[in-house]
C-alpha cells in the first residue's frame, strides 16, 4: 500500500525557495542512487536492442554480397569459402567492418552497463559516507588523520577543515575493496553490516567482474577466481583465459544486487546514527518498495520488504510495521508465491487496524466482497484517495473486477477509467553477448570469402 500522491514543496517550482522542504541528506542520496541504477538497466536493453537491429542489418548484407558477387564458392574445413574479384575487394571490407563493428559495440555496450552500475554504487557510497560524518562528526573521533599547524592554516574555519579530513577519510574507504570497505563501515559505525546479508556473494562477483571488464578485458583471472572462491561462489564451469559476457539477464541480477545492499546499508546505518528520522526512513523504504513493485521488480521488493519485516527491529509507528507487513505480502503475492503471501497475513492480528489496510488485507485474501464493503465504507475521503486505486498496486488485480468498478462508480460518480500500462509500446529486449573472439554468435555460420 501506499502514501498519498501530491507535488511535494520541493517539487513545487512556484514555491519560494526558502519555503521548500529539505530532504533528508541520506533520503536524498538513495533516491539519486536509485533513479540512477534504475535509468542504467531500463535503458541499457533499448541501446543494445538498437545496435542488434543495425547488426541483423550488416549482416544481410554481407550475406547478399557473399550470395552475389563472390565466386568460385566451395567448402574448406568443414566451412564455406568464396573469392572476392579484386574489383569488390574495398566493398566486402567496408561490409565486414560494419559487421564486426556492430558484433564489437554489443559486447562494449552489455560490459559498459555493469562499469556503470558499480560506479554508481561508489559513487553512492562515498556520498552516504560523507553525509553520515557530517551528521554525525564524533564518528570522526577514531579517524587517525591529522593536520600540520601549516594546513590548519590554510583553513577559514574548523568546518573547512573538518570537511577536508572527511572528504580524505572517505577517499581512503572508497580505494578499498569493496569487503574492506564493509570491513571499516563495521568497525567505525559499531554494527555488523554482513550478518545475514545473503546477496553478499552475488554483490562480490559483481565488482569483481567489474574489475575484470575494465582492466582484463572480461578475462578471467587467477584473482578473480580466488576471491569468488573464498565467498562460496561456484566458478566450476570458469577457467582462467575464459571470457565473461553480460546477458540481460545477468544485467538485472547485478542490478538488484547493488540495490538490495546499497538501500539496506543505507537504512541500517540511517536508523542507527540518526534516529530521529526513523518516520522518514520508514516513509522512504515503503515508497521504494511501491515503485519497484510498479516495475514488477518484485523479487527486489520482496528482499527489501524482508529485512524491512525482518533485520529491522523498530519502527516509527506500529502502522508503518504493518504497512510494511502488507506490502511484503503483495510482493510476494505478485510473484506468484500466493501460499507465502497467505502465510504472512495469518500471522498477524488484523482486528483493530484502520480501514486502509484492513482494504488491503482483504483484496490480498482475494476477498472482494469485503473490499468493496470497505471502499463504501472508506467512501471519497484523504485515507484512500481516488487517485490511489488507479496508483497503488495492490489494486492492480482487484480493479479488473466488476464488484470494484460498480462501487467506484457508486463512491466517485463516474466510470473507474484504467491507467495505461508504463510499457505501453513492447520491444524484444533480450541480446545475445558476442562469442569469445568478438565476432557475432551468427559468425560460425557466416562464409568467409578469400
Amino acid at each position: 500500500m501506499g502514501e498519498n500522491a501530491t507535488l511535494s514543496p520541493e517539487q513545487n517550482p512556484d514555491k519560494p525557495e526558502g519555503a521548500r522542504v529539505q530532504k533528508s541528506g541520506i533520503k536524498k542520496e538513495v533516491e539519486k542512487f536509485i533513479s540512477a541504477t534504475d535509468s542504467l538497466v531500463a535503458t541499457a536493453p533499448l541501446a543494445l536492442w538498437a545496435i542488434e537491429a543495425a547488426h541483423r542489418g550488416a549482416y544481410k548484407e554481407y550475406m547478399n554480397f557473399w550470395q552475389t558477387k563472390c565466386v568460385n564458392i566451395r567448402e574448406e574445413d568443414k566451412q564455406k569459402v568464396a573469392d572476392v574479384p579484386p574489383d569488390l575487394i574495398h566493398e566486402y571490407r567496408v561490409l565486414q567492418r560494419r559487421l564486426d563493428r556492430s558484433s564489437i559495440a554489443t559486447k562494449v555496450i552489455a560490459n559498459s552497463a555493469i562499469v556503470s552500475l558499480v560506479s554508481e554504487y561508489d559513487s553512492f557510497l562515498g556520498c552516504l559516507l560523507r553525509t553520515f560524518l557530517r551528521r554525525c562528526p564524533e564518528l570522526l573521533n577514531a579517524s587517525e588523520r591529522t593536520l600540520t599547524l601549516k594546513e590548519l592554516q590554510g583553513f577559514e574555519s574548523i568546518g573547512a577543515a573538518r570537511d577536508f579530513i572527511i572528504d580524505k577519510e572517505v577517499e581512503t574507504v572508497i580505494r578499498k575493496s569493496h569487503v574492506e570497505q564493509f570491513e571499516w563501515m563495521e568497525n567505525r559505525f559499531g554494527v555488523k553490516l554482513r550478518v545475514g546479508l545473503d546477496v553478499l556473494p552475488t554483490f562480490v562477483e559483481v565488482t569483481e567482474r567489474r574489475n575484470l571488464l575494465v582492466h582484463c578485458g572480461g578475462i578471467v583471472s587467477s584473482n578473480y577466481l580466488s576471491v569468488c572462491q573464498q565467498r562460496g561462489i561456484d566458478c566450476a564451469e570458469t577457467g582462467v583465459g575464459t571470457e565473461l559476457t553480460v546477458s540481460r539477464a545477468y544485467l538485472v541480477k547485478a542490478y538488484e544486487c547493488l540495490v538490495e545492499i546499497g538501500v539496506k546499508l543505507a537504512h541500517v546505518l540511517w536508523r542507527k546514527l540518526i534516529q530521529e528520522e526513523r518516520a522518514e526512513a520508514d516513509e522512504s523504504l515503503n515508497l521504494l518498495c511501491l515503485d519497484l513493485m510498479l516495475e514488477n521488480h518484485n523479487a527486489l521488493a520482496k528482499s527489501l520488504l524482508d529485512f524491512a519485516t525482518g533485520v529491522l527491529k523498530k519502527w516509527s509507528t506500529e502502522v508503518n510495521r504493518l504497512l510494511f507487513v502488507v506490502n511484503r505480502a503483495q510482493a510476494y503475492k505478485w510473484a506468484n508465491q500466493d501460499v507465502i503471501c497467505q502465510k504472512i497475513l495469518r500471522a498477524e492480528d488484523w482486528s483493530a487496524v484502520d480501514d486502509r489496510l484492513s482494504l488491503g488485507v482483504a483484496i490480498l485474501k482475494d476477498d472482494f466482497e469485503a473490499a468493496v464493503t470497505l471502499m463504501r465504507k472508506i467512501g471519497v475521503g484523504p485515507l484512500v484517495p481516488k487517485d490511489s486505486y488507479r496508483q497503488w498496486p495492490i489494486f492492480k488485480q482487484f480493479r479488473k473486477s466488476t464488484e470494484f468498478r460498480s462501487a467506484y462508480k457508486n463512491i466517485f460518480g463516474e466510470d473507474f477509467a484504467d491507467v495505461p500500462e508504463q510499457n505501453t509500446i513492447t520491444f524484444k529486449l533480450e541480446w545475445n553477448p558476442p562469442s569469445v573472439d568478438g565476432k557475432a554468435q551468427t559468425s560460425n555460420n557466416t562464409p568467409k570469402p578469400n
